[in-house]
């Protein structure tokens, strides 16, 4: 059974660093990734109006962990159709915040910090 620890009065799931790739991530809720590498860390597919908040702890590595929408379908990130979202490599945590527009797509409702900056998550194809 997963523990689960309280940010801001929300359940968050802790998602460690395996080696590997962590699949089966809930679609809703908080989760927190707290690798430090370019690991890859799977969701379960959208759900549309369903929401989804990402936290990455700090990585000074030179690319963050890596989400994928799903391995079973084509899960998208916005209408560009990205297909990942890889954090940045910075010592600020990183929150992403998604929300389901259908089975097949995310949108993609906030990023911080901007990717823009160099330091934060940007999403893209793989």
């Amino acid at each position: 059974m997963a523990k689960f620890v309280k940010i801001g009065g929300l359940q968050s799931q802790p998602i460690g660093t395996t080696g590997g790739a962590v699949t089966g991530i809930p679609n809703h809720g908080v989760s927190t990734v707290t690798a430090t590498s370019n690991e890859l860390y799977v969701l379960e597919p959208p759900e549309a109006g369903v929401r989804k908040t990402l936290v990455f702890t700090s990585s000074t590595s030179a690319a963050g962990p890596t989400i994928m929408g799903s391995t079973g379908v084509t899960v998208t990130f916005n209408k560009v159709g990205a297909t990942q979202i890889v954090g940045g490599a910075t010592t600020d945590d990183q929150i992403i915040e998604l929300l389901g527009a259908s089975t097949t797509r995310w949108y993609i409702a906030s990023m911080f910090p901007v990717a823009s900056s160099g330091a934060g998550p940007n999403a893209g194809t793989t």
